[in-house]
């Protein structure tokens, strides 16, 4: 796979894909145990609970990142939650198709084309779907990786409060900011990540179109 995708589709995701983005995960999240990536049977349940919200980018024949996500009542996604309670163990058994708030569960790019700005695709697709839909909000749990190298002297919140106050770079955090995402609290215990000890920040996107 060349370091520079020569042509990229951004599409909607298709059963077909499933075995290439099982490798895409291998390789964009290589700390992660083998039994703790997704099983086939997800998201094929992704597919077939919101079709619509699952997305890939294809540069040359291959799946070069991915999206996937579900639709909740905002109420619900910015209550606190783990990852497997908000996405029914991965399989999608939460997702409401008349919720008001599109949740991200997860966004893969592979390592050798990172810095084309694919994630941003991603993250902009979500962002016309939520205004296609009329809903008020893309919500996520985001990872802060760059926690466990102060952990030993920072608490999580204010490893946090110093991102965001630019004291410290946050390689997931500083990036999801900068997009416009707003960080409305943090997730303790949010899923297995030793970088960021298991936490997550609770990131809201606004769609400042829907009114109050």
């Amino acid at each position: 796979m060349s370091a520079r995708a020569i042509r990229n589709h951004l599409r909607l995701m298709r059963p077909a894909d499933i075995p290439a983005i099982l490798e895409l995960e291998a390789a964009a999240f290589p700390s992660i145990p083998n039994d703790r990536y997704w099983k086939p049977a997800m998201l094929e349940a992704h597919i077939a609970q919101f079709p619509e919200g699952q997305w890939v980018i294809e540069a040359d024949g291959n799946i070069v990142a991915s999206a996937t996500a579900l639709r909740l009542p905002l109420i619900d996604a910015v209550a606190q939650h783990t990852w497997k309670s908000i996405t029914g163990n991965g399989y999608l058994t939460t997702h409401d198709p008349y919720g008001d708030a599109l949740y991200g569960t997860e966004v893969m790019v592979h390592p050798n084309q990172r810095r084309n700005g694919l994630g941003k695709r991603l993250y902009r697709r979500r962002q016309l779907y939520i205004h296609e839909h009329g809903l008020r909000a893309f919500v996520a749990g985001g990872r802060i990786p760059g926690y466990h190298r102060h952990a030993d002297h920072l608490s999580a919140p204010a490893y946090v409060r110093a991102v965001l106050a630019e004291e410290l770079s946050d390689r997931t955090l500083t990036a999801q900011v900068r997009s416009g995402m707003s960080v409305a609290g943090l997730l303790p215990n949010y899923m297995h990540d030793p970088k960021s000890l298991d936490w997550a920040s609770l990131l809201v996107w606004w769609n400042l179109d829907h009114g109050i």
